[in-house]
């Protein structure tokens, strides 16, 4: 084994393992801690704004708070006296909140709609596509009937 500095190649010293292993742990109960703060804060909050807001972090005695829309964050920046005493009634050491507004998930890919057409409406589609000039809705036409289940109709001209 081939040895540099004292140490195995691509190894961690000791000390490396241990410093690692506390901040890991300062993480963990750190996670702890917002979980039962969490709990904490929707006990707190009117029954309506239950979903539309969460505690992400309390850090130095600020509290921040995150919501789904700008009316929402309006809201809880309005309730902020409130909640920052209705959050010292249950023990925390708070003295500020901080309210972010943060966007919706992302949406996942929509389903391509799929239009079932009678065999008449596509060959008078088909027929109001042969009598258009090149547009973006002869496009959008040719495009539809290109998808339906039964052979596509050719236009006439």
């Amino acid at each position: 084994m081939h040895r540099t500095s004292g140490r195995p190649t691509g190894g961690k010293t000791v000390a490396e393992w241990v410093n690692n292993l506390a901040r890991s742990n300062a993480i963990a109960v750190h996670a702890e801690e917002l979980l039962r703060l969490q709990a904490v804060y929707r006990r707190c909050l009117p029954a309506g704004m239950a979903g539309t807001t969460d505690l992400v972090n309390v850090r130095e005695g600020i509290v921040f708070v995150s919501a789904l829309s700008g009316p929402a964050a309006h809201r809880l920046r309005l309730m902020g006296p409130s909640l920052l005493t209705a959050l010292r009634a249950k023990g925390l050491d708070v003295s500020e909140l901080r309210v972010l507004t943060r966007p919706p998930a992302p949406r996942t890919a929509a389903h391509e709609k799929q239009a079932v057409v009678s065999p008449a409406a596509r060959e008078a589609l088909s027929h109001l596509a042969a009598d258009i000039p090149p547009s973006p809705l002869r496009s959008a036409l040719e495009r539809m009937l290109g998808r339906q289940r039964g052979a596509p109709l050719k236009p006439r001209g």
